[in-house]
């Protein structure tokens, strides 16, 4: 799970963001609890317009851990 939420961030900078959004659910397919990956998700949404799939993804992974918006300051 973790190798495909990296993979989802590198992808993410490189504003690959179908190849980030594949790689968040990959990864959450695997680690369904997983905050990190759903914020990631939750990005990649948001920045290809999907909104309101975006807004739900974050607002689950800052209900689950509100510091998991600190990983992804640099993206």
């Amino acid at each position: 799970a973790d190798t495909h939420e990296y993979r989802g961030r590198a992808l993410l900078r490189l504003q690959r963001l179908e190849g980030a959004l594949s790689a968040f659910e990959a990864s959450l397919a695997l680690a369904p609890d997983s905050a990190s990956a759903r914020y990631g998700r939750g990005v990649a949404h948001t920045r290809l317009g999907n909104i309101s799939e975006g807004r739900a993804d974050l607002d689950a992974a800052l209900a689950a851990d509100e510091a998991v918006a600190e990983n992804y300051l640099e993206l």
